[in-house]
């Protein structure tokens, strides 16, 4: 076996072509946008309660030896 061609990403109509030809190409169906405030999800809160509020939530970074070392 030997390499013949390099295929980049910018190249998708070429990808999609070739494995036409082979009988490999398979279609994803479209799919809708998640429905939703997706911006955060905090797993330990009670989201139902917190959704009322419109104001965007922030993310803290906590390195791994500060967050170990709350426990």
């Amino acid at each position: 076996m030997k390499i013949v061609a390099f295929i980049e990403p910018p190249q998708g109509d070429v990808i999609e072509e070739i494995l036409r030809r082979c009988g490999l190409w398979c279609p994803a169906a479209p799919r809708a946008p998640p429905s939703g405030d997706l911006r955060m999800h905090d797993a330990d809160s009670d989201w139902d309660r917190d959704s009322t509020s419109q104001e965007p939530r922030e993310l803290t970074f906590v390195d791994e030896a500060t967050f170990w070392s709350n426990f």
